[in-house]
This record gives structure tokens, C-alpha cells and sequence, in this order.
């Protein structure tokens, strides 16, 4: 678990750092791309003003020349001519011929084809130094225009770049900003993902814990329960073996009255051996979930009367009190409704002292048929309540005493009220007494019409 925790926390930062790391790259790549135009934009501003500047020399000094000024020394125009021809030779080996601008290229074009011609005018050997500054008057002015248009365009070219320089980093900021939205949505839906997974993972190693703990469990609620299951079916075997033996002992010579007491002890454990072999073979059945309904409509009260009747064998001494209404009609088995009745009523008089009363209530309600079955016995401990649903289990409080049981009492019950849709509840305190509540699904509720109609 604890690694699972840390990788989803290092596939986190590993994401944040990496969508970092792209997002660094793209502002340093478009800042070098505005870089490279601004520059562009500055070379072509600053060789045009250049080309200004040694156009006006040169225009300034051949007009000294075409009007002989005669404190204009005689080789001036030379000297600016050569002056301009270094220029010249820097502007055409410059970065401005690394521009592909198309106008750049034009304006370049021209001025060279301008200073082309000056240099023809001054090679020429036939032309004064009056008539080279004449001539030279109009190329120059051409060509400080020309230069001037190219300043204007390097202008242009400097604002519109810092125009898209402003308008990319605004678009590159909110691109920025959208696809760190969207990685960090990917990212928290991919973390959520992980988490969920290593959540269900958790979950299901947790189930298969507490299904390992209910094995152990089992085993030992199994190995209490083979223990117990021992006693109860040696005592009722060795009471059958034993008398058996005396009676073959005896080679039936007995007192007729003896040999019956006998014989009818014998049947008495055989009994007994049958019904909880009984047990068994039902608790079989629900753990397997094979129980088989014969269902039918069935009269509660009447049943709650043959169950009475069944366990007061003389009536004046009868423990058992009935609260019931004259008829409630259920859809259910009449012989597992009776045995549940009569395994919780078995267990109420057996933990309970001889002279107290147990009190079968029958009722009807929105939530269905509900029989109520109390006594005012030893009770259970709160911690054990829910154990003793379960299978193989019994009350410590009983565990060891001359009152034990089989611990397969409550299990069938509750097996068989949940065949039927219901549910099953107990509450108990020490000294003070158990109540068992089977409720019945309203569903199974009939009226008293459908049973006359089903017995006709």
C-alpha cells in the first residue's frame, strides 16, 4: 500500500515537471524567434541610416564640386567617394543580405544599382570634378531616398515584430496556460484512476483478510463443534449399548416391569440419537444452501397452539404463556416454521429455571408476521450475540454446564427464517433473560379466506 501511495506521488511530480520543462522550451524558443526578428528589424534601421548619412556626405561634397567652391579642396570629392565606397562595401557583405524580405531585398537592390552608377560617374576619365559633382547630385538624392524607404520599412518591420512578439506571448501564455489545465485534468484523472485501483486493491486484500480470519474461525467453531457433536451422540449411544448389554446379560431373565423401563430408555436415546442426526442433516442443508420448501397456507396461531401443547405435557404445570390473535394466515412451511418454534422454545426452557415463565407472542405489522419467543434464563454476553448465529457455535455462558447444548439450535433457526424471505433478531442480557424475534416478509401474510379456500 505504502508503495502504491508513493509512485502515485512521484508519477505526479514527474508530470508537473516535465509539463514544466516543455513549457520553459516554448517560451525560450519563441523568445529566441522574436530575437532573431527584432534584430533583423534593428540591422536594417541602422544600415539604412548609414546610407543615409553617406549619401548626404557625398551629395553635400559633390555639390562643392559642381559649384567649385574654391575652399573645397580639389581632391574632396574623393575622399568622400572613397569614404562612401567603404560603406558600400560593408553594406553588401552585411547581415542586411541575410534579410529575404522582399522590399528589403528591392530597397537593397536599388541602392546598390545607385552606387553602381556614382562609381561609373567617377571612374569616368573624360568628366572635371565639376562635372562629377553635377552628376552626381541627382544619384545621390535618388539614393538617400531609397535609403529612407528602407528605414521606413526597417521601422515597420521593428513595430510589427514587437506587435507579434507581444501578441505570441499573450497566445503563448494562454496556450500555456490550457494545455497545463488539460495535462493536469489528464493527470488528476490518471492519479484518481490509480487510486481507485489501488483502493479496490486494498479492499479485496482486506476481504480476503477477514475471509482468512472467518476460515480460522470456522475451524475452530468446527473443532468445538465435532467436540460437543461427540458427546452428544456418545451419550444416547452409550445408553442404547448399555442397556442393550444388560438386557443379553441377563439373557431376558428380568422383571417384566424392568425389561419395559429398560426397552423404553433404549427408544427414549434412540430418539434422541434421531433427532440430532436430524440436526445434523439440516444444517447441512442450509450451509449448502439446498433447503426445500413445502409451502402452503398456514394458520400461526394454531401452529404456536400444537407447539404449546407439545412441550406442556400437563397443563396445570405448563411454563409456556401464548399472546396471539384468533387466526394469522402465512404462506410458508408449516414444518420449518415448527421446528424453528420449537428449537427456540427448547432452548428457552432449557436455560431458564424451572419455575419462570416463557412467553410466545404473536403479531402482525408492516413489516410482516413477527413471533417473539422470551425467557427469563441465564441470557448471553453482548460480545457473543452475533456468534451464536453462527454455525458450530455456542454461549460461553453455557460452554461446561449442566445446561449445554448443541449449538445447532439458533443456526437452523435462522437458515430457515431466511428461506423464507425473513429475518431473524436476538437480544439477550446476563441473569435477566433471552429474547428471540422471527419475522416473517409481509408478502407471506394471507388472508384468512385463502386458507379456508385452500383447505376446501
Amino acid at each position: 500500500m505504502a508503495v502504491g501511495h508513493t509512485f502515485d506521488r512521484l508519477f505526479v511530480t514527474g508530470s508537473v515537471l516535465i509539463l514544466c520543462a516543455l513549457i520553459g522550451f516554448g517560451i525560450w524558443t519563441a523568445e529566441k524567434s522574436s530575437q532573431a526578428n527584432g534584430s533583423q528589424a534593428l540591422e536594417i534601421i541602422y544600415s539604412s541610416s548609414r546610407a543615409m548619412n553617406e549619401f548626404d556626405r557625398l551629395h553635400l561634397a559633390a555639390q562643392r564640386a559642381a559649384l567649385d567652391d574654391p575652399a573645397f579642396a580639389q581632391d574632396g570629392l574623393a575622399d568622400a567617394f572613397a569614404l562612401a565606397r567603404t560603406w558600400m562595401s560593408v553594406f553588401r557583405s552585411g547581415r542586411i543580405g541575410d534579410v529575404t524580405n522582399p522590399a528589403v531585398v528591392r530597397f537593397s537592390a536599388r541602392i546598390g544599382k545607385i552606387f553602381t552608377r556614382i562609381e561609373t560617374v567617377m571612374a569616368d576619365p573624360a568628366c572635371d570634378r565639376v562635372c562629377r559633382g553635377k552628376a552626381l547630385m541627382p544619384l545621390t538624392l535618388r539614393g538617400k531616398r531609397e535609403a529612407a524607404k528602407l528605414q521606413g520599412h526597417g521601422l515597420i518591420l521593428d513595430r510589427q515584430t514587437r506587435h507579434n512578439l507581444s501578441s505570441l506571448n499573450e497566445k503563448t501564455l494562454k496556450l500555456i496556460f490550457a494545455v497545463f489545465l488539460a495535462f493536469m485534468a489528464f493527470t488528476a484523472l490518471l492519479a484518481y484512476s490509480t487510486s481507485r485501483k489501488n483502493r479496490a486493491l486494498r479492499e479485496q486484500q482486506q476481504r480476503l483478510t477477514e475471509s482468512q480470519h472467518r476460515l480460522v474461525e470456522t475451524g475452530r467453531y468446527r473443532a468445538q463443534f465435532l467436540a460437543g457433536m461427540s458427546h452428544e451422540f456418545r451419550t444416547p449411544l452409550n445408553a442404547i449399548k448399555g442397556f442393550s448389554q444388560l438386557i443379553l446379560m441377563m439373557k431376558g431373565d428380568l422383571p417384566r416391569e424392568k425389561m419395559l423401563d429398560y426397552i423404553q430408555d433404549i427408544e427414549n436415546s434412540a430418539t434422541d440419537l434421531v433427532a440430532i442426526t436430524n440436526s445434523v442433516l439440516d444444517l447441512s442443508k442450509i450451509d449448502a444452501g439446498g433447503i426445500d420448501l413445502h409451502e402452503d397456507a398456514v394458520d400461526l396461531a394454531v401452529l404456536i397452539s400444537d407447539v404449546r401443547r407439545q412441550f406442556c405435557v400437563e397443563p396445570e404445570s405448563c411454563r409456556i404463556e401464548v399472546t396471539a390473535p384468533h387466526s394469522v394466515i402465512a404462506y410458508c412451511d408449516p414444518t420449518a416454521i415448527k421446528r424453528c418454534l420449537q428449537n427456540a422454545v427448547a432452548n428457552a426452557l432449557k436455560f431458564s429455571p424451572p419455575e419462570s415463565r416463557v412467553d410466545i407472542e404473536l403479531s402482525t405489522s408492516a413489516k410482516g408476521a413477527i413471533l417473539t419467543i422470551k425467557d427469563r434464563g441465564c441470557g448471553i454476553p453482548a460480545d457473543e450475540i452475533e456468534a451464536v448465529w453462527h454455525v458450530y457455535s455456542r454461549s460461553s455462558y453455557t460452554r461446561g454446564s449442566d445446561r449445554e447444548g448443541s449449538g445447532l439450535g439458533l443456526p437452523i433457526i435462522k437458515g430457515l427464517i431466511e428461506a423464507h424471505g425473513g429475518t431473524v433478531g436476538l437480544e439477550s442480557e446476563i441473569d435477566a433473560g433471552t429474547e428471540v424475534t422471527l419475522i416473517l416478509p409481509p408478502e407471506r401474510l394471507r388472508a384468512a379466506t385463502e386458507k379456508d379456500r385452500v383447505a376446501a
